[in-house]
């Protein structure tokens, strides 16, 4: 498995290189091999096994390495470049979400990944992962950082596809004059720049206030 990564590696020192490995049942250590495949991720950031481009299957060579948006949790990478781009992420919570973390600030900072069929090892998965009782909430929470931190307007995709609202900014002020009040309130997302104003305006007469509501709304 090593010498065809290194090889590739040895070319250019930015690839990060992502093996094909097969799946080892945990309880009678069975061989489930795996196709090769490239490493996807979908809006709620969490990686799943894609095909890869046609024309890596028109060259009808399995053995020829290609470009994968993410990789699943194995690499092989350089050093001296996995340092250079930071390493792994220490906010990235406990479980779920740091492999697509990573895949994304591999492309962004000037590399690329490769999955290279050639280099295969096996993996011995767990029964359970036995690190909370339910991931979603570090899945949701390394998800969120990820959006922030290097996704710019593409984030509301994982706002909505993990049913969030976008952070909303509100202020208002208050104009008092001597019969009429107005208020103001405006809030504002990645959706919609909204603003709503109120006036209430004092009939002399029946000494009620009338209640006038206008609204603006720019997406």
């Amino acid at each position: 498995w090593a010498e065809p990564a290194l090889a590739k590696i040895k070319e250019n020192r930015t690839v990060v290189v992502s093996p094909v490995f097969d799946k080892v049942a945990f309880d009678d250590f069975e061989i489930t091999g795996y196709a090769a495949a490239a490493v996807a991720f979908d809006w709620a950031l969490w990686g799943m096994y894609e095909s890869f481009h046609s024309e890596w299957y028109q060259k009808k060579d399995p053995y020829a390495p290609e470009k994968s948006p993410s990789i699943m949790g194995i690499l092989i990478v350089d050093k001296m470049f996995f340092e250079e781009i930071g390493g792994l992420d220490g906010g990235m919570k406990i479980y779920g979400g740091e492999n697509v973390e990573f895949g994304i600030r591999v492309w962004l900072c000037g590399g690329s990944i490769e999955v290279v069929p050639c280099s295969r090892i096996a993996h011995i998965e767990r029964a359970h992962k036995p690190y909370l009782p339910d991931l979603r909430v570090t899945l949701k929470g390394n998800a969120l950082r990820v959006a922030e931190v290097w996704m710019d307007d593409y984030k509301k995709n994982v706002y909505v596809a993990w049913n969030l609202p976008m952070k909303v900014l509100h202020f208002y002020y208050v104009k008092t004059e001597a019969k009429n009040t107005t208020f103001s309130l405006t809030g504002n997302s990645s959706f919609f720049l909204l603003t709503l104003k109120v006036n209430m305006v004092l009939n002399e007469k029946t000494k009620k206030y009338k209640i006038l509501v206008g609204y603006s709304v720019i997406f």
